[in-house]
């Protein structure tokens, strides 16, 4: 695992236990279920959101993103995709 995934991969867990201890209304598992199969079958619309991060951070990842002849977006999620397959839920 690179630097980048061990950054954002840390940034997503720190994210995902304050969203996990936020929720207190659990929504429906048959909603659940309809929801990930749209993304699953990319039917799911574009969102678009906001994440905060330090300036160094946003530096390192656009420099990466420039010799990776990637945008930003596009290395984000497929970090995001690839710590999802690597840390699923139980």
């Amino acid at each position: 695992m690179n630097e980048l995934e061990e950054i954002l991969g840390g940034a997503i867990n720190e994210v995902s236990t304050k969203l996990q201890n936020d929720i207190t209304i659990a929504p429906s598992e048959k909603n659940l279920k309809r929801k990930a199969a749209k993304l699953i079958k990319g039917k799911a619309t574009p969102i678009k959101m906001s994440l905060e991060i330090n300036r160094e951070f946003h530096l390192q990842l656009k420099l990466y993103s420039i010799y990776a002849g990637k945008s930003m977006r596009e290395i984000i999620e497929e970090s995001v995709r690839q710590y999802i397959k690597k840390h699923p839920l139980e």
